[in-house]
């Protein structure tokens, strides 16, 4: 009979565990939102630099995006990879689950390396900054159902502060080109379509050739940003034809 219980026990404990771990890390994103608030309210310079470090270390893409933009799709980025047509479907589907609320829970190990990323943006604004990460009870776990909201309030300050960011790079750019970190300005680029379109987050950037960005959206969907007569222009795939704008028309940015 002892033995009996032992093992309900057990069990119980294994069924617990991946639900407090995915609540862990809902607190570990709330706990950053409020250290990224408090670095905008008290130091928005230092904020900015935060970000621009990031931006320019050798994080991937998906990373900026889970550390800044959509720490709320977090799952997004563990999914088993697949290939060819099967990655462009369970891209879809998974962005349909995102849309219709339905979070997926991280694995044990996947939710600590999630955790790792969230704790790396306090670190570094702690390092910019000096600003301490503020108090919080983390052994009151919150829902994991916060998570949308938490990802809409980082969103509309990094959105705030990557325009600004982009418009001084646009500044530079407009006075003389070559002062311009095309690639910095790119992963920049991608940074603030996903705070615009978080449910189509940029998932690839790079820079094939001078003064020319691609960008790769999780949906499947490539543009172009590229130099044209001076100006920074946007190439957007709009089926029959390519619609281009200047990049300060872009609405998936502004």
């Amino acid at each position: 009979m002892k033995v009996y219980c032992n093992l309900i026990l057990i069990t119980l404990a294994i069924v617990h565990v991946p639900s407090v771990m995915t609540v862990n890390y809902a607190n570990s994103v709330l706990l950053t939102n409020k250290h990224i608030e408090e670095a905008y309210r008290i130091n928005p310079a230092g904020l900015k630099t935060a970000i621009q470090n990031i931006i320019n270390g050798d994080a991937t893409m998906e990373k900026i995006n889970m550390m800044w933009a959509i720490p709320d799709a977090a799952y997004l980025f563990y999914l088993p990879k697949v290939t060819g047509n099967a990655e462009y479907k369970a891209a879809k589907e998974e962005l349909l689950r995102f849309k219709n609320g339905h979070l997926l829970r991280l694995g044990h190990y996947d939710e600590i390396n999630a955790v790792a990323e969230q704790e790396a943006v306090r670190k570094e604004i702690i390092n910019v900054t000096n600003i301490p990460v503020p108090e919080f009870d983390q052994t009151k776990y919150i829902s994991n159902d916060l998570l949308p909201q938490l990802g809409e309030e980082r969103r509309s300050i990094i959105a705030e502060v990557g325009k600004t960011l982009l418009l001084a790079e646009l500044e530079k750019f407009n006075e003389k080109p070559e002062s311009v970190d095309f690639t910095y300005m790119c992963r920049l680029i991608g940074l603030l379509r996903s705070t615009k379109s978080p449910y189509a987050f940029t998932k690839d950037v790079w820079v094939p050739s001078k003064y020319v960005c691609m960008l790769l959206s999780f949906d499947g969907i490539r543009y172009r940003y590229k130099e044209a007569f001076g100006k920074i222009v946007v190439e957007v795939p709009i089926v029959p034809n390519t619609y281009v704008s200047l990049i300060e028309d872009d609405r998936d940015i502004w």
